[in-house]
């Protein structure tokens, strides 16, 4: 299976969730937020496409010092299927699983296909960016209306559950 990525993994960040992450930068988003710190991956048609066992294989040698992936783009449930796959190896190797994307969890949990994903996810930044809602205080995010959903927690007691940092 491929995967289209706007650059290639990026083998180290502190930004992007908690702890030294790998990050899984997709191609491709529908949502065009104004002021966007990512434009560049806004278009479905450019990218570049990598084998599924390939990304596996970065994420296997760097596991051991890395908390977790996160996958960002772009939009990275517009390929749900090849990130499913990379979210559940993540695990498999004790790695946490971030996730961001412009639609709102409420919307994603209505799509089979980006449900699935979800639910191989830990913790999902959803929401647009809101550039009126700007904040560089918050951890993680870059606009206040952007929540960050503890996906386990959520799906445990079937109500959207924050996360809160420990």
């Amino acid at each position: 299976m491929k995967i289209k990525l706007a650059a290639p993994v990026q083998l180290e960040s502190l930004i992007d969730g908690p702890g030294i992450r790998m990050v899984i930068w997709n191609q491709g988003c529908l949502q065009h937020c104004f002021n966007c710190h990512n434009p560049e991956t806004w278009d479905i048609n450019q990218g570049i496409e990598y084998d599924i066992e390939d990304i596996k294989q970065i994420i296997k040698k760097y596991a051991s010092t890395h908390q977790g992936i996160t996958l960002s783009g772009g939009d990275p449930f517009l390929q749900p299927e090849a990130n499913k796959i990379l979210a559940d190896y993540a695990h498999e190797l004790g790695l946490n699983v971030w996730a961001y994307c412009g639609l709102k969890y409420e919307i994603l949990k209505l799509l089979p296909k980006q449900e699935e994903l979800l639910n191989s996810c830990d913790f999902l930044v959803d929401g647009p960016y809101i550039d009126k809602e700007r904040d560089i205080t918050l951890k993680w995010r870059g606009s206040r209306n952007q929540r960050i959903i503890d996906i386990k927690k959520t799906l445990q007691d079937k109500e959207v559950k924050l996360y809160i940092e420990k």
